[in-house]
């Protein structure tokens, strides 16, 4: 039995979770910057 690997650690799901909006929060902001820059 691997409980370690069914009880992620509180840092992964941490890392993980930052790593998942970090990639969100780009993808929204080249989406919302690409229009504006061409409008002007």
């Amino acid at each position: 039995k691997k409980p370690h690997i069914l009880e992620k650690p509180p840092m992964y799901t941490y890392l993980s979770n930052l790593l998942f909006y970090e990639t969100y929060f780009i993808f929204f902001l080249s989406n919302v910057t690409e229009p504006s820059s061409l409008n002007s």
